[in-house]
């Protein structure tokens, strides 16, 4: 094959993924799905487009525009935004059960045996054993003073690296 027909081919290629993905989107919007309201989102990018600097002024013109309650993608992640206080207070104490979960990433999984980490588990019997057991062994009053001493020199090391830097930039 010539360099020619290898670009036709792949930008056939591209030409076909980029249209099936247009027609898998329209697709699934027909599902009835009782999602918030949201802004029109690119595929593949989702709402990234309209995540310009600062950015929480950019997420609150999308929340005055769409309400307190906003669905976004970050890429094809899902996002729920909420921007009034009492919505807020009420997922995080009414309905906290509801967003207790962690999104299960094929990588965590690896690094987490099997999501089974404290960072990496769902919230359920195991997670809170785990918890219990950080809270009773690792984060008691007798370790927390025992390593003490390493955590002071760890704050010393980062705020000597700090000025360090800050000192190399201003030269």
């Amino acid at each position: 094959m010539t360099i020619f027909s290898y670009q036709t081919v792949l930008l056939s290629i591209a030409c076909i993924l980029v249209l099936t993905k247009i027609l898998l989107t329209y697709a699934n919007k027909n599902k009835s799905k009782n999602l918030p309201p949201s802004p029109p989102a690119l595929p593949f990018v989702g709402h990234l487009h309209l995540l310009k600097k600062p950015l929480h002024q950019a997420i609150g013109r999308i929340s005055d525009q769409y309400g307190p309650i906003t669905y976004l993608r970050f890429g094809t992640r899902p996002v729920l935004v909420v921007s009034s206080l009492s919505l807020a207070e009420q997922c995080f104490t009414t309905h906290d059960m509801a967003f207790a979960d962690r999104v299960r990433l094929p990588s965590v999984k690896h690094v987490s045996f099997d999501y089974h980490h404290i960072g990496a588990a769902n919230y359920g019997p195991h997670w809170r054993n785990v918890r219990q057991i950080a809270a009773v062994e690792v984060l008691s009053a007798q370790r927390l003073h025992a390593s003490s001493d390493v955590r002071v020199g760890e704050v010393r090391d980062i705020a000597r690296r700090l000025f360090q830097s800050w000192k190399n930039a201003s030269i």
